[in-house]
């Protein structure tokens, strides 16, 4: 037994044969007519890791469509490297000896179109929180030189 169906034929027999041998406990989406079905199916686009869906609940399949164009355009395919240095970024940022408050400046920082827009931009800024790792001891350790002077005693 089926899970989820989706029906989606142009053909009016078929639809209504698939709607009369549904079992209550089946997800159905029926695609030429919403108020039949029990889920709606949302328009979705991804660029990288980011993920758009979209849905007017089966109000307009139209309206849906064009909204989906709309964020399409202006979520263009920079954003498929953007994210992956934003995911990268955030890992780093984690890991950092720093405040939460300072963290979250460093996060806020990097969402400003300059370094979704720029290579240049994103490599200083990666380059700049790995040399900021580098510089402070990881753990609970806390780490005192001191240094031993041995005198001859006569």
């Amino acid at each position: 037994m089926s899970f989820l169906i989706v029906v989606a034929t142009n053909d009016q027999a078929v639809n209504k044969f698939v709607k009369q041998h549904i079992k209550n406990d089946q997800l159905v989406n029926m695609a030429s007519s919403f108020s039949d079905g029990n889920i709606q199916i949302p328009a979705q686009f991804s660029r990288g890791r980011l993920s758009l869906a979209i849905s007017t609940d089966g109000a307009s399949p139209l309206l849906t469509k064009r909204i989906k164009e709309d964020l399409s355009s202006n979520y263009d395919e920079s954003y498929t490297q953007y994210t992956q240095f934003l995911y990268e970024c955030r890992v780093l940022i984690h890991r950092l000896n720093v405040s939460k408050s300072r963290k979250h400046e460093l996060l806020t920082e990097i969402i400003d179109d300059q370094y979704r827009l720029s290579l240049v931009k994103q490599r200083e800024f990666l380059q700049q929180i790995k040399n900021t790792n580098k510089k402070r001891p990881t753990g609970r350790f806390l780490f005192i030189h001191f240094q031993l002077q041995c005198f001859e005693y006569r």
